[in-house]
């Protein structure tokens, strides 16, 4: 795992701190803002792509199993307006 620049936790990450980590990981600052870029852009459409796959295999599922379920789409479902969009916006331009 590599340290990112005065980012000792998640709260502190921004762009820049992941953008200085291109000297640990040998990379160049180019490559870092344009693997920022396609995860910004990526992950977002991913996500929504498991979430559709697991409703859909949710749906094979017996119906007593399907109240435990609930509460896997419920954190899902805040991962992908939350989590996801909370961390995407601390690295973006």
């Amino acid at each position: 795992m590599i340290e990112l620049p005065n980012a000792p936790t998640f709260s502190k990450v921004t762009r820049q701190s992941v953008l200085e980590a291109d000297d640990a990981l040998g990379l160049l600052r180019r490559t870092c803002e344009r693997e920022l870029e396609r995860i910004s852009t990526v992950l977002p459409k991913a996500l929504a792509e498991v979430h559709a796959e697991i409703e859909a295999q949710n749906q094979d599922y017996p119906a007593s199993v399907k109240p435990f379920l609930v509460g896997e789409m419920r954190m899902l479902r805040a991962i992908e307006s939350v989590v996801v969009p909370f961390m995407l916006q601390r690295v973006k331009r």
